[in-house]
């Protein structure tokens, strides 16, 4: 077999298709964890999206405020204290905040590669958005602290306590914006975050054939192990003494009066998961008479229009309960098309970069650049070789 054949069938192809992917491309897949990470970070690390961040503080001044857990508790300030302290540290985060915008703008200046792509690869790095909004909303939470501080709004000694936790955190995320505006500011740094960006959209173009190629070859596994045979193409498409089940859009509405044959899907869809596992049951439960064919469906696979998934001899008796147990089965939800030109645009720019940077005769900049195209490459054949 092409892959050790599982004891069990999975009730998700897709988490059996992720780790598949980390055995088989372990350097282009990364961990769950990791992934996660990435992901999470990433979903901040945006000029819109960074506004996350408004809400996340709030909600820390609120668990102060009403919730009180224990470890916003260790320190104890009386009123009179927190009035001060109040202003003091309003004051103190403003002027922090003014001297790391002058920096900031004054290493951007300094940026050896002034283009649009390089501001955009240094604010990604840096993680400008994301912290420009934490102490900004910290600054002005700080300051309508102070403002309504003799009412009953609020209790000035746990908003200070709040505060000041929210305050250290800032502090170390100034420390690691100026760490890494020294760095980015390096040509070596700039062009090991480009590789990065560069082998990111390598991965994220792959990303979506790899899990249909896979996903296909686990389901071959899994289906034909239950007696099913793969049919072709053109016995799909072509009238036969089969009935089909086809897939179901997971918006559609169907009832017990509705025609098991051929289901038009009227907008594009993905596959996002199949429970094989359930399918098996269900089919082989009915004890199948004759030859009946299955077709191989791809996690993350596109469909448009009917997509039949299985050809039953008729000669065999499904009922229509059992037939919508079985398209239960496949998981779908809408097509959102991917924008290529904005998921290319790091390759893109590397490409016409080592053109510009040849005419300029910069050989070490030349050589860092085909050292992430031969990466690019390197991960393109790492691919196809396992697909």
């Amino acid at each position: 077999m092409w892959v050790k054949k599982h004891e069990f069938m999975s009730r998700s192809l897709r988490k059996d298709v992720s780790e598949l992917c980390k055995q088989k491309l372990p350097k282009v897949f990364e961990s769950n964890f990791q992934r996660k990470l990435i992901n999470l970070a990433s979903l901040f690390n945006h000029k819109h999206r960074g506004l996350f961040v408004i809400p996340v503080v709030l909600v820390f001044y609120l668990l102060g405020q009403f919730i009180k857990p224990s470890f916003l508790q260790i320190l104890h300030i009386d009123a009179s204290t927190a009035f001060l302290l109040i202003d003091q540290r309003a004051s103190n985060m403003a002027t922090i905040f003014s001297v790391t915008l002058v920096v900031i703008g004054w290493l951007i200046t300094n940026l050896s590669i002034k283009e649009s792509l390089s501001y955009q690869l240094m604010f990604k790095r840096i993680y400008l958005y994301p912290i420009f909004y934490f102490i900004a909303t910290l600054i002005a939470s700080l300051v309508c602290i102070s403002l309504f501080r003799n009412t009953t709004i609020f209790s000035a000694p746990d908003a200070i306590v709040s505060a000041s936790y929210l305050i250290v955190g800032a502090i170390c995320a100034i420390t690691f914006l100026f760490r890494r505006l020294i760095q980015v500011i390096d040509d070596n740094y700039f062009f090991d975050s480009l590789e990065k960006e560069v082998l990111r959209e390598v991965y994220a173009l792959n990303y979506n054939a790899v899990y249909v190629a896979y996903g296909k070859k686990l389901y071959d596994e899994h289906i034909s192990s239950i007696g099913i045979s793969a049919g072709s193409t053109s016995f799909f498409s072509k009238e036969n003494n089969h009935f089909r089940i086809s897939i179901v859009p997971a918006d559609s509405k169907t009832n017990d009066e509705t025609s098991i044959d051929d289901i038009l899907n009227e907008e594009p869809i993905i596959v996002k998961d199949v429970n094989t596992e359930k399918i098996a049951k269900l089919l082989s439960s009915s004890q199948l008479k004759n030859q009946n064919y299955y077709k191989s469906v791809g996690i993350f696979e596109k469909i448009i229009g009917s997509f039949p998934v299985f050809e039953i001899h008729k000669d065999n008796t499904l009922t229509a309960r059992k037939i919508k147990r079985i398209q239960s089965c496949y998981k779908t939800k809408s097509y959102q098309p991917r924008q290529e030109a904005e998921e290319n645009i790091y390759t893109e720019y590397l490409q016409s970069r080592i053109v510009q940077e040849v005419k300029n005769g910069k050989k070490k900049n030349v050589e860092a650049m085909l050292r992430t195209m031969r990466k690019v490459y390197e991960m393109d054949d790492i691919i196809k070789s396992n697909l």
